[in-house]
């Protein structure tokens, strides 16, 4: 009801209600986002029933004000454990809402609060991620300052935001950072730049992939030979054929699932040539891959090796 009387009543019904009654009450509140029901809910974090603390917490992230977010921060500090999920999951909201609303200044001390190790890991993943989009401009430094760090969550986290965001410059950043990476933050990135399929930061995967055939850290090559199924091209097709037979089966079944899944008729065709020119055993291989592409040139490949 767009009226601002209901807002008014609903207000006035917080100290009139107990038990589910006034949790509707403060659900709605703050569905309703009323900026004016802040100081009438942030008493209600004191409250004695779990429940009724619950519901404060969440619509008090949930309308996302400078007010609402600092109630629920200097709560955050005491919250019991039962009730830290929904202090949780109201600060993230008040910090995407603040973000929202030109306010990232405000939401920063609520990112930064909730990614110390003591928080649980989804927490501190959320703030991770809301501290690193609440400026654009800042995102792949704080991305790559995660990467370079001994946080695996974090480390995670950032390969995350690598893989659901967009943008060249990012995308350039990220690349040209690679190699000076520590082997963690190499396969990190490695996995965001293949889920974030972007064409530019092939060259730095494809020289991944070759500096590491011989030697180099093992997480390091599986991860990039996997970011070559969604960034390769056809001049990545005969280093990948070579890894076929590599020692390492997990190696092998990588370059495997890279050949099968990379995108292309011209990667059929690098694919096709290498059949004829490699070494039996890969060109074998090579051939069931152009069938499980289901490739134009499996059936004419097929017939010039019943030759062989």
């Amino acid at each position: 009801m767009p009226f601002p009387e209901v807002n008014d009543a609903l207000r006035a019904a917080i100290g009139t209600t107990s038990g589910a009654p006034r949790m509707g009450v403060a659900i709605t509140l703050g569905e309703r986002r009323d900026e004016k029901a802040v100081p009438v809910l942030t008493p209600l974090l004191n409250d004695p029933d779990a429940d009724t603390v619950r519901a404060a917490a969440g619509a008090l992230g949930r309308i996302g004000t400078p007010d609402a977010a600092k109630a629920l921060l200097a709560f955050s500090v005491s919250a019991p454990e039962p009730v830290k999920p929904a202090v949780i999951e109201g600060l993230l909201t008040a910090g995407e809402r603040l973000v929202a609303a030109g306010n990232a200044a405000v939401a920063m001390p609520i990112y930064e609060a909730l990614v110390a190790p003591s928080w649980p890991a989804q927490a501190r993943a959320g703030a991770f991620r809301g501290s690193a989009v609440a400026d654009p401009k800042l995102t792949a430094e704080r991305v790559l300052t995660a990467l370079r760090g001994d946080d695996s969550l974090l480390r995670d986290a950032a390969a995350q935001l690598v893989a659901t965001t967009t943008g060249a410059d990012d995308t350039n950043a990220y690349a040209a950072a690679l190699a000076a990476l520590p082997a963690p933050g190499q396969a990190a990135l490695l996995r965001g730049l293949g889920g974030r399929v972007d064409a530019a930061a092939h060259p730095a995967v494809h020289d991944a992939v070759a500096s590491l055939v011989s030697s180099g850290d093992r997480d390091v090559k599986l991860a990039a030979i996997g970011a070559l199924s969604t960034v390769g091209t056809p001049a990545d097709a005969n280093g990948l054929a070579a890894l076929l037979s590599s020692d390492d089966a997990d190696v092998a079944k990588a370059a495997e699932f890279t050949l099968a899944n990379v995108k292309g008729k011209d990667c059929d065709a690098a694919m096709a040539a290498a059949v004829e020119t490699t070494a039996p055993e890969i060109g074998a291989r090579l051939l069931v891959l152009l069938a499980i592409r289901m490739s134009d040139l499996a059936v004419p490949t097929a017939e010039k090796a019943l030759g062989s």
